[in-house]
């Protein structure tokens, strides 16, 4: 079990096996549910890996970039 520590000015100190993980300017998203805390952290899509992805023909239309942007996440996730 490894245990987080919130100092007094309200901040949230990793165990530092799980904060090597990530970098200073990581950003999370904070879920609290039922005397629960979940930190998800934010991973922005590399626009050069989407575009490289896209065939290089007309332009695609808001819905066809989503649909690519939500194939690449899951690739990323390994679903």
């Amino acid at each position: 079990m490894k245990i987080a520590t919130l100092s007094k000015d309200g901040k949230l100190v990793l165990p530092e096996e799980i904060a090597k993980k990530f970098t200073e300017a990581d950003k999370f998203v904070v879920i609290e549910e039922g005397g629960m805390v979940i930190l998800n952290p934010i991973r922005i899509p590399d626009v050069s890996e989407v575009a490289k992805r896209v065939k290089d023909t007309e332009p695609m239309s808001l819905e066809e970039i989503s649909e690519e942007v939500h194939r690449y996440r899951r690739d990323k996730r390994g679903e």
